[in-house]
């Protein structure tokens, strides 16, 4: 495991504007709770996949892998992210 992989244990979880790992010990400290929400939301659920490959765009692989079978809930998230990139 690279250093970069290396972090405080998952889940994390926000407490105002601080970010706290599993035991409890602040990670982050922000501006704004909603940060650290979702800071905390986002490190929990890409635990187990590594740092490079996040960096790689694996999110973003496997999101568009999933487009054309998509309906509901993940169908109305895919089209906010394809309007976001679009604006970008």
């Amino acid at each position: 495991m690279s250093s970069s992989d290396r972090h405080h244990p998952a889940p994390w979880v926000a407490d105002g504007v601080y970010v706290l790992d599993r035991i409890g010990i602040a990670v982050a400290t922000v501006l704004a709770g909603g940060n650290a929400e979702r800071i905390a939301a986002c490190v929990t659920a890409c635990e187990g996949i590594p740092t490079a490959e996040l960096r790689a765009g694996i999110i973003q692989d496997l999101v568009a892998s999933c487009e054309p079978i998509a309906t509901g809930r993940l169908r109305a998230i895919l089209d906010r992210m394809k309007g976001l990139s679009e604006r970008g």
